[in-house]
């Protein structure tokens, strides 16, 4: 199924009844629906502090002041926006797949970006590639007016070329990410040390970081037989061929490997308490997605 193509209404409907899950307390740029960690002026209470010189006598509380003698201040927290990064992999690997692992993975994304942008977040878009096309994003938009443009925005990415996944991870990491959630749309297809040091950097910058790793149904089971020849998708070239017979003892070291390659990256979310999602296989409908990411506790 296209990105571009439009969720129908009794879906949207209910995607704007779900939130982004965060337990974090963010501080937004503008007012929102969100706990932040100021103070200020709200309807949530939070607790009383000694008046000082100054504050404001609306929020002093006269009650404690006529049965007690003492001055004091109402505190209350404010509630602010976040901001949900959908972080895009758009290597060749990512192209693989009838729809695409590419597809698969926005297709996620706009999941999370409607619901964010139905409760009044905003929303922007990283692509993580080596080359021009990571200029190609989209800076933070907010409202449900942005919703048909961000999924054609969406729908404009195409996957090509080398990423250095742990690289581009960090960069963004670097560059002035508003405070909020950050969704990595990947394969995962690099050495999981490297994918680490780019979490890391995301979680030391103070971003909620969550990851959906995408497979293709070829990848999870490979419908090859005999001699074949491999090529590396993202350096097609004669000198990375790889020639093999494939036959069952080769089918069965490539399920080990898989699940070794697995393990590895669930383990390392596990450890570093990130939230992960696997969209296995290409045909999964929007209401399945939509669970898989509840499950997974992307929504609330």
């Amino acid at each position: 199924m296209n990105i571009t193509e439009r969720f129908d209404a009794a879906f949207l409907y209910r995607l704007a009844r779900l939130r982004l899950q965060s337990a974090r307390l963010f501080d937004g740029r503008i007012p929102g629906d969100r706990r932040s960690p100021r103070y200020g002026a709200s309807l949530e209470f939070v607790d009383v502090r000694p008046y000082a010189p100054g504050d404001d006598t609306r929020y002093v509380d006269w009650n404690v002041y006529r049965r007690l003698d003492r001055l004091v201040v109402k505190r209350f927290r404010e509630h602010r926006d976040l901001c949900l990064h959908l972080l895009v992999d758009t290597s060749a690997s990512m192209g693989a797949g009838t729809p695409s692992k590419l597809d698969h993975g926005l297709r996620a994304g706009a999941v999370l970006a409607c619901v964010a942008l139905a409760n009044h977040e905003r929303v922007s878009v990283g692509l993580l590639a080596d080359d021009g096309q990571r200029d190609r994003g989209m800076t933070p938009r907010r409202g449900h007016r942005r919703m048909a443009p961000l999924l054609d925005r969406l729908g404009l990415i195409r996957a090509g070329g080398r990423t250095r996944l742990g690289d581009t991870l960090t960069e963004h990491a670097r560059s002035s990410l508003a405070p909020g959630v950050a969704v990595i749309i990947s394969d995962l297809i690099e050495p999981v040390e490297r994918i680490e040091a780019g979490l890391r950097a995301l979680l030391a910058r103070g971003l909620d970081a969550r990851v959906v790793q995408v497979l293709a149904n070829d990848e999870i089971s490979p419908d090859i037989d005999g001699d074949v020849e491999l090529l590396d998708v993202e350096e097609p070239s004669p000198a990375t061929a790889k020639r093999l017979t494939a036959e069952r003892a080769t089918h069965k070291r490539y399920g080990e490997n898989l699940t070794r390659f697995l393990d590895e990256r669930v383990a390392l979310c596990r450890r570093l308490q990130v939230p992960y999602v696997r969209l296995a296989g290409t045909g999964t409908s929007d209401v399945q997605l939509l669970q898989q990411l509840r499950s997974a506790g992307f929504l609330a």
